[in-house]
């Protein structure tokens, strides 16, 4: 099996303006430069190649007044694409990759965006808040409208992506009544096969736990 995903530190805030430009899940357009990455996580093999796993992120603050005339600011935080490299053992590009993604939130520091990180050996796992008609819209090569991930419940994606770079996307909830919201930044790989994520129901915290298939 492979190490575990090393994180390369606590998160940079921003203070930038701009929007997202969203790619549909495939290689990054030649030429290309892609705004506003920072890098999350980096997988290094016993072999020696290695995975980067960047993420598009930036926070915006915006100041408005209330119906009473009182002013007050809102911090707006975006977490959006995915992009992931691999390089060979020596240093030469095996592949790149954008995995689109939407998350928007007001006033809570984006503690249910970005995403958790699991491999075995060569294969990555990440898991994220989404909205499930988001997969049906991806798979659409001509419709880049994707939703904001579901705020009032989780509604994961779950993504699989082989050692050559082969992307597998699921929606293990999809139809179903989950009242809670995972926190995919709490989350630790427990085993080679299970990845624990903390999740919010009612108040209450639990672990959620994916069998990484």
């Amino acid at each position: 099996a492979g190490t575990a995903p090393a994180d390369p530190g606590p998160r940079a805030r921003p203070r930038v303006r701009g929007g997202a430009r969203v790619y549909r899940e495939g290689a990054l357009r030649p030429r290309k430069e892609v705004p506003r990455v920072e890098l999350r996580h980096i997988v290094v093999n016993p072999n020696g190649s290695c995975s980067l796993i960047g993420e598009q992120f930036w926070m915006r603050e915006r100041n408005d007044y209330n119906m009473t005339g009182g002013y007050f600011t809102r911090q707006v935080f975006y977490f959006m694409d995915l992009i992931l490299v691999k390089y060979a053992p020596d240093g030469q590009l095996s592949w790149e990759k954008v995995i689109p993604k939407r998350q928007e939130s007001v006033n809570d520091e984006g503690l249910y965006s970005s995403i958790a990180l699991a491999n075995r050996g060569e294969e990555l796992f990440i898991v994220f808040n989404d909205d499930e008609k988001n997969l049906e819209i991806i798979n659409d090569p001509g419709n880049n409208n994707l939703r904001n991930f579901n705020v009032l419940k989780s509604d994961p994606s779950y993504i699989r992506i082989d050692k050559d770079g082969n992307l597998e996307r699921l929606s293990p909830l999809k139809g179903k009544n989950g009242q809670f919201k995972l926190r995919p930044i709490d989350s630790i790989q427990c085993s080679k096969n299970h990845l624990a994520i903390l999740a919010s129901r009612n108040g209450l915290e639990r672990f959620c736990l994916f069998e990484l298939d």
